[in-house]
């Protein structure tokens, strides 16, 4: 269910390359201490597997909150 924020914005970005991905397209996604964050490709999520606290930590705001 998406709430109002959600749908204003229409992009997310990667947490890793910080490259923005439209909603729709976030394909490869995964989730850290409640936050859902989308990923470019599978190599960034990998890359944020190992290390989700520092890359979760750099992010200035949560790509998708449940």
């Amino acid at each position: 269910m998406q709430t109002t924020e959600e749908s204003a914005d229409p992009s997310m970005r990667d947490p890793v390359c910080g490259r923005e991905i439209a909603r729709e397209r976030a394909l490869l996604v995964t989730e850290h201490d409640g936050t859902i964050y989308p990923f470019c490709s599978e190599r960034c999520r990998m890359l944020f597997a190992l290390h989700p606290e520092a890359f979760a930590a750099a992010e200035a705001r949560p790509a998708l909150q449940e």
